[in-house]
């Protein structure tokens, strides 16, 4: 895939990982797997064509922030790119992981998707933890996305995982679990253990 991986900005991820005490560290190494990565490179070359200049970006589910980080190794002129998470753990990981482009553009913010208010007006919002969220938290997460923003799902058949409550089988399910109808994207992107799915559209 044709994405920009900075070698410093790498160097950062894994002087985090270095720095991480052992009972987490297998927790912070799950971020790298070549899965994760592929997925995240695999949203942005998608996603490109539509990014405008100064765009407020937000990732919900963001977890310690490498799509936030690959983002930035682009070359795009983004304005903000929130990075919001339910576990204080990844902000504080994310400073470390995300450090040259911390604070410009990147945010680190510790809330419950549900109960997010947005701060700057979005331009595009992503969602790449749609299986670890209950129907409930997804349709409230929905509903307050404003009108005509582009919007980016992803998410996967790995029903195996303790900590994926809302898996899909096949693509077109996906879609219609996360209201992503007059999609300009949908796809599959096959691995050794799962498949993952993205949508993306304007709401």
């Amino acid at each position: 895939m044709n994405v920009k991986l900075d070698s410093s900005v790498i160097s950062n991820w894994f002087n985090a990982v270095r720095m991480m005490d052992e009972s987490n560290k297998h927790k912070l190494l799950d971020a790298f797997w070549h899965t994760q990565i592929d997925a995240k490179a695999w949203l942005i070359e998608n996603i490109r064509p539509h990014i405008k200049p100064n765009s407020n970006i937000y990732i919900f589910g963001g977890w310690v922030g490498v799509l936030s980080s690959m983002l930035c190794q682009q070359g795009l002129q983004l304005n903000n790119v929130f990075n919001i998470d339910i576990d204080p753990w990844c902000k504080k990981v994310g400073f470390t992981i995300c450090q040259p482009f911390l604070n410009n553009p990147i945010r680190f913010i510790t809330c419950d998707m549900a109960n997010f208010e947005y701060i700057d007006s979005p331009d595009i919002v992503i969602n790449t933890s749609t299986e670890h969220v209950s129907q409930e938290t997804y349709d409230l997460w929905y509903s307050k996305i404003p009108e005509k923003t582009l919007v980016v799902v992803q998410g996967n058949n790995y029903f195996s995982c303790d900590q994926h409550i809302r898996c899909t089988e096949g693509v077109e399910r996906f879609c219609e679990v996360n209201h992503v109808v007059n999609n300009l994207f949908k796809g599959e992107l096959q691995n050794s253990i799962y498949t993952r799915y993205m949508a993306i559209k304007v709401k």
